[in-house]
């Protein structure tokens, strides 16, 4: 199963996950968010990071239990707290972008 967990790592960021299918992406216990968002982050996702911080679902920005989300965009928007593009910020552990991946799977 190690060959399907996807990594996404920035200078505040350091996350794994794993994309279930075309609509479900789960974001594993243990991963560390930025602490900091901008405005560019859908306010959908502003509010459920807030909401798991202050109900503890992320303590000190480090998730802590698996998190699906309902895409790999959603769930890479909610670790780096700004908007990016899920098919090319998650990478496997050889570095390929899970565009790559996606395109290599049809």
């Amino acid at each position: 199963m190690k060959k399907n967990i996807l990594y996404l790592k920035t200078k505040k960021a350091d996350a794994k996950g794993i994309k279930l299918n075309d609509k479900e992406f789960l974001l594993l216990k243990g991963s560390k968010i930025n602490d900091k968002t901008c405005p560019s982050l859908p306010k959908k996702l502003k509010t459920s990071r807030d909401s798991c911080i202050k109900h503890g679902s992320v303590k000190n920005f480090i998730t802590m239990n698996d998190m699906k989300f309902s895409s790999v965009s959603s769930a890479a928007k909610f670790v780096v707290g700004y908007n990016v593009n899920g098919w090319v910020s998650w990478k496997n552990e050889d570095g390929k972008k899970n565009e790559r991946i996606r395109i290599l799977n049809y």
